[in-house]
């Protein structure tokens, strides 16, 4: 899997949408940071990702 890292993976995930990609899992929160799983338009899939902040 491909991974991006994005400032905002909802925002990255409605702009992919309204650009012909789809959707394959929402936005949602993980222990290393909150991602996006897209499929471009034809038909690569990636991971976009806001990775956590890291430990102190």
């Amino acid at each position: 899997m491909v991974y991006f890292a994005v400032a905002d993976p909802d925002g990255a995930a409605e702009r992919a949408e309204r650009l012909g990609g789809r959707l394959l899992v929402p936005p949602r929160d993980v222990p290393t940071g909150r991602v996006a799983a897209l499929a471009d338009p034809a038909g690569a899939v990636f991971t976009v990702i806001r990775p956590a902040p890291a430990p102190a």
